[in-house]
């Protein structure tokens, strides 16, 4: 149970009536967040595999708040690096990738 003091200068509030909130308890600066099904994890490490520079990279992370199919991570990935979402096999560091954007994604808001 949690009270709340609101300041009702207008009265548009009365005793007894109901409120839906939010409350956030650990407030981080800006980090990159990623989809829950791109965190992968073996032997108790969580990492995400990225794609740079052509290649398939696996980057150890430190995960934050869980919400929504999202995941803040705290450290090791930086914010705009591509993730690979997808689960593909067998993936591999080292491995060729290519990131291709879809048409959907760079069509301009607003055509047709």
């Amino acid at each position: 149970m949690l009270y709340v003091a609101i300041p009702n200068r207008d009265g548009a509030l009365k005793g007894g009536m109901f409120a839906k909130g939010q409350l956030i308890l650990d407030k981080s600066p800006a980090t990159a967040v990623v989809p829950a099904g791109a965190v992968r994890e073996e032997a108790g490490q969580s990492y995400v595999f990225t794609i740079e520079d052509g290649k398939l990279a696996r980057r150890p992370v430190t995960l934050g708040m869980r919400e929504e199919g999202l995941v803040e991570i705290r450290s090791g990935l930086e914010r705009g690096v591509p993730v690979v979402r997808a689960r593909i096999g067998d993936l591999k560091p080292g491995a060729p990738a290519i990131l291709k954007t879809s048409a959907v994604a760079n069509k301009p808001v607003g055509s047709g």
